[in-house]
């Protein structure tokens, strides 16, 4: 005869539970994992608590129908379990699909053209689209994803998003022997079967935009001025629309190989730009020179130029070098001087001396917003002449001040030169 042996307990926290010995329990009710995670922790069984939740997310992981090429994962931000690839080729095996039925208001995109998508429309305007949704499942191939990232509801709106264009490529933009290097990128375009592209760089003193419709025939090139640069990178600007105006063409290269190249016709260049780019190139050279030589900054930005500006650039800055500015005239009125400055014999220089001097005190040189000063400023003509020599006698009896010297040529001479210097010019700083 054999005897078995069976201790059982009842806690005193029970409600009336039954006990039966020996028995094999085929039925059985567990707790939510909450209330259970809760009744462990009533009991501060923390460790308990770790396994537990461990050994629960393994089983959560593994259930996934594709395991072990995905899996099921808590995310935190969308609060809920998603699939999740395990291995690099996942979605290559099983690509992510979605099928649903969707409608777009073209009121909303009024340049988005039905012969194209909206994923189309959203990379190339780099917009979002927003589609109502009718209808929505996500897929893992051709299995029904069992934890989407989103599913559907009342009133869904589906939001395509796009991905970025390419990042800018090193590239330059040369005409004649001048070459200035920019950052190029595909810009977003609102027009249906445009490409556009663009300088995503700054400092150069333009900005560049290119054209071009699908088949590549019809291109446009805009070329706009902007104030973002120092004077040595606004002169190879001016440099650069100098070379255009004068070759007509212009290139524009990524990696010594040619993207583009365009020949300017000549009702393009009408435009100031190019037009005034030879006379702006002379004047920022002189404001640069000016500069080396006296210490002085000035602004980069031009703006408009008088032609007193750049005559009176040009005589600074070649002075400074040590050299005569020489113009060719056949009239001047640049010459005034007080009465006691003038010599009593002045009218024998007439039609006698082919050479004559004019040497005048200076007082301040104002240019591009900063001031000079001068110890003298000396003019001397060559085969010229007073022309108004009875007014300067006159004014000279009266003892007037600032009295105007008019010259023209010497008889039988259509034209005369005039040099003209300015010796000890010193900045005068701002205070």
């Amino acid at each position: 005869m054999f005897s078995f042996k069976s201790k059982s307990a009842i806690g005193k926290n029970s409600n009336n539970n039954i006990v039966i010995q020996n028995s094999t329990l085929t039925n059985f009710v567990t707790n939510a994992p909450a209330e259970t995670v809760g009744l462990m922790a009533k009991y501060e069984a923390y460790e308990d608590i770790q396994q537990y939740v461990q050994s629960v997310m393994t089983t959560v992981r593994n259930t996934h129908p594709l395991f072990p090429t995905f899996s099921a994962t808590y995310s935190a931000e969308l609060e809920k379990l998603i699939s999740t690839p395990e291995t690099a080729d996942a979605f290559e095996k099983h690509p992510k699909k979605i099928k649903g039925t969707f409608q777009i208001d073209y009121k909303k995109y009024p340049h988005m053209d039905k012969a194209e998508t909206p994923w189309e429309y959203a990379y190339r305007t780099q917009t979002n689209v927003e589609l109502a949704t009718k209808s929505y499942t996500e897929y893992l191939g051709e299995t029904k994803d069992p934890f989407p990232v989103a599913e559907y509801t009342e009133g869904m709106v589906t939001v395509i998003g796009f991905n970025e264009f390419p990042p800018a490529v090193n590239a330059v933009v040369e005409s004649g022997d001048i070459s200035i290097p920019i950052l190029l990128r595909r810009k977003p375009s609102f027009k249906f079967g445009e490409l556009l592209l663009g300088n995503e760089s700054t400092g150069h003193g333009f900005n560049i935009s290119i054209s071009t419709d699908e088949s590549q025939k019809n291109t446009t090139i805009n070329f706009l001025k902007v104030e973002d640069c120092d004077l040595k990178a606004h002169l190879a600007c001016e440099e650069l629309l100098d070379a255009i105006y004068t070759t007509k063409k212009i290139v524009i290269k990524v990696k010594d190989v040619e993207l583009m190249g365009a020949m300017i016709n000549e009702s393009e260049l009408t435009s100031n730009i190019f037009q005034n780019a030879k006379v702006l190139k002379t004047y920022i050279k002189n404001l640069l020179t000016i500069e080396q030589y006296t210490g002085c900054k000035f602004n980069p930005n031009i703006g408009e130029v008088s032609f007193d500006d750049i005559e009176t650039s040009i005589i600074m800055a070649a002075s400074l070098e040590g050299k005569w500015r020489l113009r060719t005239l056949s009239f001047d009125d640049a010459v005034r001087c007080d009465y006691d400055q003038i010599p009593d014999d002045i009218a024998d220089y007439d039609e006698v001396d082919s050479e004559s001097v004019a040497e005048m005190k200076v007082l301040s040189i104002d240019l591009h917003g900063e001031s000079f000063t001068a110890e003298k400023f000396i003019i001397v003509y060559r085969d010229a002449k007073i022309n108004n020599i009875a007014s300067v006698l006159k004014n000279v009896k009266k003892k007037k001040k600032n009295i105007l010297l008019t010259m023209k040529p010497m008889g039988g001479k259509d034209v005369f030169c005039k040099y003209q210097f300015m010796d000890g010019i010193t900045h005068i700083p701002k205070e």
